[in-house]
């Protein structure tokens, strides 16, 4: 898929001359899934292990992150580093 990233998979799928595919029985979906849960879990782990302060100041990015789109950037710097 990542060699036709403008492509929707209805897309790709014609190109390839699929006709029927269940994506949830490829081994490429299994592996995005599998990856999907680790990060998830590691997101857990990276919030449970802040400090109160932390946690406010996280709480006050996110209701601000709208107004200036750097919450990714004060994530990072802030509780990643």
């Amino acid at each position: 898929m990542n060699k036709f990233p403008q492509l929707s998979f209805e897309e790709v799928c014609k190109i390839l001359d699929l006709k029927e595919v269940n994506l949830s029985e490829t081994r490429f979906y299994q592996d995005v899934r599998q990856k999907g849960r680790e990060q998830g879990v590691q997101r857990q782990d990276l919030v449970r292990s802040l400090t109160i302060a932390q946690l406010e100041a996280l709480g006050d990015a996110l209701l601000d992150f709208n107004k200036n789109g750097r919450f990714r950037g004060l994530v990072y710097s802030k509780f990643i580093t």
